[in-house]
């Protein structure tokens, strides 16, 4: 603007009035629509770095999911090692009445007197089932802890429980009942060795 004309303009007349008013609303225009321009900005801004914030979690848990599989995959092997181990000790249906025919044969080796042996119902428990059993058994001392050592050093799984010990008919003769159990795999691997795993490795 002319700077002679600048001089010449009375802003206390009403060109001057005019003036002022046109610049105050040219300022309040553009501060408007800075400000909702910005505001609008500012909401897209926020909701990106929002979508961005959520990816980067995604990520981080995925990245943290991909670098824990080789953990996984350990934990899960060492589980199914572990499954094998037990299921060597638990006789398949078939092994059973062999797994007590040898237990009964115990008496005969270490010269003990049978005088009963019940086999009992057998009890579904998911992949393995319970195999009962009851003895009665006479002998000296010494035989009968042999007897108890033989199971207890068996390598299938064979627990004793409800133990009664009577004096024997003749001298130093001892008088047991005892129940059994035993257990037999019934081919079904336990679902639950699975899940452990994190469900990273599917059988």
């Amino acid at each position: 603007m002319d700077t002679k004309l600048a001089r010449n303009i009375k802003f206390n007349g009403p060109a001057g009035y005019g003036l002022i008013v046109s610049v105050a609303i040219f300022i309040i225009i553009m501060g408007g629509y800075y400000f909702l321009s910005y505001s609008k900005s500012e909401a897209r801004l926020s909701q990106k770095k929002g979508v961005l914030n959520t990816v980067k979690a995604k990520y981080d848990a995925d990245l943290a999911l991909v670098r824990s599989y080789p953990v996984l995959v350990k934990q899960y092997e060492a589980l199914n090692k572990e499954f094998a181990s037990l299921v060597l000790e638990l006789p398949s249906k078939k092994d059973i009445p062999g797994l007590l025919m040898k237990i009964a044969n115990y008496e005969k080796i270490l010269g003990l007197n049978l005088k009963m042996f019940k086999p009992g119902k057998v009890v579904a428990r998911g992949f393995y089932e319970a195999v009962p059993f009851s003895m009665n058994i006479s002998g000296n001392f010494y035989n009968v802890y042999k007897f108890f050592y033989k199971l207890a050093t068996m390598k299938r799984i064979v627990d004793v429980h409800d133990v009664s010990i009577s004096n024997g008919a003749k001298g130093q003769k001892v008088s047991v009942s005892f129940n059994g159990t035993t257990f037999s795999f019934t081919g079904t691997p336990p679902q639950k060795l699975v899940k452990k795993a994190g469900g990273v490795v599917k059988k």
